[in-house]
């Protein structure tokens, strides 16, 4: 019997481009090999994709995986497993399992996963159906909210909107809100168009930013906070690790902050949390993982209130950052878990999903 064939696509349409590349050479360099055929698909700015040497990627030295454009193929899973099969790998639709690391748009949005849906192709991760909700912040608020977690309170504006009312809605931020505020598109990451806004001269700029990246943008009250990170791995049942907590010098955890080589942040690891802030927010993460009907992995963020010790839901990741540094696999390695073994489950967890989906009828059975 054939291994199974892990393929990693990576790099794809979105600003996060970069850090998705980083994100898969984490991916590339401790995927089990004794277990596992391993395969790339290298996606560039255009949306082309690119079959990858896997021995070639082997002698990479840079901190990304990068994208070799030796050899361009269509975009559809036939003329992958034909060029795999090219390729000398052992492989069929039912052996083959998809690794994105994909970040923000046209991966981390459902749309990939739709994709892989349609195609019948086991993946790692949230469904469709999740990866979309938690891509838009205005819909994870909502649906959050509904199952009584706390979240930070927001206005959301869509541009339409904005290009009528601009006055009008500056005043009601002011008026509902106060200041400080914080200006994000609601369907974007790595604190791209992030502002924090400290006075209202300043909000219709940031406003302009972010609807640069997104055409609906959310105003959040801002809240002197700690910014405590879980990361959530199982099938349907999760597993939370310990908490670490991000601490930086900036005003925000802005991209600077997050990805570049000037970055004061540092990440605690455990958080300093009391046991029982820890057990309540392991049990809050809890509840947003089965409320959103994650899987596979995710990190969820939370503020923690200075001032009132509460905590309050910032953002989920369905495809979070994977560097060697990111908070995911940090968390797992406190944890006792290495990112081989964490490879090992996801990919498990991926083709029992599968499975599982395979038993469902597709015609009327009366």
């Amino acid at each position: 019997m054939s291994k199974t064939c892990v393929i990693i696509f990576y790099g794809g349409r979105s600003t996060e481009h970069e850090i998705a590349c980083k994100s898969a050479l984490n991916f590339f360099k401790n995927l089990d090999r004794q277990k596992f055929q391993v395969a790339a698909l290298g996606i560039d700015y255009s949306g082309q994709w690119y079959l990858q040497d896997e021995k070639e990627l082997q002698t990479n030295k840079n901190p990304a995986l990068p994208i070799h454009k030796h050899t361009p193929i269509d975009a559809s899973i036939n003329a992958l497993l034909s060029e795999l099969q090219r390729g000398g790998y052992e492989v069929s639709l039912d052996s083959l399992v998809v690794i994105p690391s994909l970040h923000g748009s046209f991966g981390e949005d459902g749309t990939m996963q739709g994709f892989l849906e349609l195609a019948e192709v086991a993946y790692v991760g949230p469904s469709t159906l999740a990866s979309a909700i938690c891509m838009d912040k205005e819909v994870t608020k909502n649906l959050v909210s509904a199952a009584g977690i706390a979240v930070v309170p927001f206005m959301c504006v869509r541009d339409f909107e904005w290009n009528k009312n601009q006055k009008a809605i500056m005043a009601d931020a002011e008026k509902k809100l106060g200041l400080p505020l914080f200006v994000k598109p609601t369907n974007a990451g790595s604190a791209v168009g992030v502002h924090k806004v400290k006075s209202m001269s300043d909000l219709a700029s940031a406003c302009e930013d972010a609807f640069r990246y997104d055409d609906k943008i959310l105003i959040e009250k801002g809240m002197d906070a700690r910014e405590i990170e879980f990361a959530v791995r199982g099938n349907y049942e999760p597993i939370v690790s310990t908490p670490g907590e991000v601490t930086f010098g900036d005003e925000f955890f802005n991209y600077k902050e997050k990805y570049l080589s000037n970055s004061t942040q540092e990440f605690l690891v455990p958080a300093p949390l009391t046991a029982e802030k820890k057990a309540e927010g392991v049990e809050l993460t809890k509840i947003v993982y089965r409320a959103l009907q994650l899987h596979g992995m995710s990190r969820i963020d939370w503020f923690l209130c200075r001032k009132t010790d509460k905590f309050f839901l910032n953002e989920v990741n369905t495809i979070p950052g994977f560097t060697e540094v990111s908070g995911v696999p940090t968390l797992w390695k406190h944890d006792g878990v290495s990112v081989k073994d964490a490879l090992n489950e996801l990919v498990a967890w991926a083709q029992e999903r599968k499975a599982t989906k395979a038993k469902l009828a597709r015609q009327y059975v009366d």
